[in-house]
């Protein structure tokens, strides 16, 4: 038996093992959580779980919301970036994960969210009196950044840093990879 070929072979399986869900930029974490990959972010599956709020209200609500038991949410980031890869948050959803596109309303795969409504505050002001808004579904503002009055009614959508639900692998992954490069290594004496 070529024990070079079996080492390869087991290299491969192992390799294709974990690498199937690195591909998925949006995962469903369960419990209403919805966690984008490419910006380390975890998203509310409901888009409309904060209500129409006014700024101030609405970051408070964020921050002081607990979903999967983890507080200190916030509200996304919007930036005037009306293309595919940009640094918003917003956009980088409505762009590059659902697939709108500038003055349409979004025909992308919302399948994972709920409630999506027409525009957003984000967690940036704009001046002492306004903040930035983000129109998500909104006709031919769809996919742009613009700005409200405060005290103005707008929807509320949340966001946090990182991955809160990880959900680690089963004990049978790591013992089926650790007995893969236990054989890798056993190959490599002989």
């Amino acid at each position: 038996m070529n024990y070079h070929h079996l080492s390869s072979v087991l290299c491969t399986c192992l390799l294709m093992l974990f690498t199937n869900s690195v591909h998925a930029t949006l995962v469903d974490n369960g419990g209403g959580l919805i966690y984008d990959t490419d910006l380390n972010i975890t998203w509310l599956a409901d888009a409309n779980s904060g209500s129409n709020r006014d700024w101030d209200a609405a970051v408070s609500w964020a921050a002081g919301l607990t979903v999967g038991g983890v507080s200190n949410w916030r509200l996304p980031t919007a930036d005037s970036c009306t293309t595919s890869h940009c640094t918003g948050e917003f956009n980088h959803l409505f762009y590059d994960e659902l697939g709108g596109s500038t003055g349409t309303q979004n025909t992308g795969n919302v399948g994972l969210f709920s409630n999506i409504q027409g525009v957003y505050w984000t967690g940036e002001q704009r001046d002492a009196t306004s903040a930035w808004v983000f129109y998500f579904g909104n006709g031919s503002l769809a996919g742009t950044r613009s700005w409200a009055d405060k005290p103005g009614d707008v929807s509320v959508w949340a966001v946090h840093d990182g991955d809160i639900s990880a959900v680690p692998l089963p004990a049978a992954v790591w013992l089926f990879g650790s007995g893969l490069l236990g054989l890798i290594g056993l190959s490599r004496r002989r």
